[in-house]
């Protein structure tokens, strides 16, 4: 079949022009790789998404948009994309489920959050690990949270947090920040006097969950920084710790 439109991507950009592309009485498309919405599927509450004053789990949300896509007509294909073609009147895109072909086709890939590579992040993520600060902010009111990086994102989410968290570590691999100047000078004029700690050259090894030993480690671990992980769902604090390493240097 030769689609009007093709959309690459499943999230809520996906979803918004196959919704806007279906409703111009186009056939549509949409190639998602593993299940509709993208990382706000991965979320399990979204507090900062207008008409939903409860807050609403990311799966539903993206379930709703799927479905109203589909109202109107829009398909949507459980297939990842391994190459396009986009040369000509008619474009093709290969898939793991086979070939499709459309006169338009929209890029809405999205993004992918910057894994740490940590045992029991992924186990985590959702339930204490979160990805975006002035998303997941409000969750951890009056906590302790922990900010891994040393570029302009981590600065400015320390920054942001510091107004909603009752201590912040900031802990970085190298001896110096990476962030620019402008960063720099408010995370000393605003932050570091009052809700962080600055903890450069370090590590952070893992995220345990009801563990103590560290013996397991390769590594020797000098001094632990044990760091509560709360589950967002419940607010509870688990027996749980991000561990971090002072002798990384």
């Amino acid at each position: 079949m030769l689609y009007d439109v093709i959309v690459i991507g499943g999230g809520p950009g996906g979803y918004t022009a196959a919704l806007y592309a279906a409703r111009a009485n186009l056939s549509v498309a949409i190639l998602e790789k593993l299940s509709p919405g993208g990382q706000m599927g991965t979320t399990d509450v979204i507090d900062n998404y207008p008409g939903f004053p409860q807050g609403v789990n990311g799966f539903e949300l993206a379930m709703q948009m799927k479905e109203g896509a589909e109202r109107f007509g829009a398909q949507t294909q459980l297939a990842e994309v391994t190459q396009v073609e986009l040369a000509g009147q008619v474009k093709t895109i290969h898939t793991s489920g086979g070939d499709y072909q459309a006169r338009t086709v929209v890029l809405a890939t999205g993004a992918h959050p910057r894994e740490l590579g940590l045992p029991g992040e992924r186990e985590l993520r959702g339930r204490g690990v979160s990805y975006c600060a002035t998303c997941d902010g409000m969750f951890y009111r009056g906590k302790t949270v922990v900010v891994v990086g040393g570029g302009n994102t981590a600065v400015s989410d320390v920054l942001y947090l510091s107004r909603l968290c009752e201590k912040l570590y900031l802990v970085h691999r190298r001896g110096t920040l990476r962030a620019s100047k402008v960063y720099l000078d408010r995370l000393q004029k605003e932050v570091v006097d009052t809700a962080a700690d600055f903890a450069a050259a370090q590590k952070l090894d893992a995220l345990l969950l009801e563990c103590t030993d560290l013996s397991a480690f390769a590594a020797p671990v000098q001094r632990a920084v044990q760091i509560p992980v709360y589950d967002i769902n419940t607010l509870v604090a688990y027996t749980a710790s991000a561990v971090v390493r002072h002798d990384y240097l």
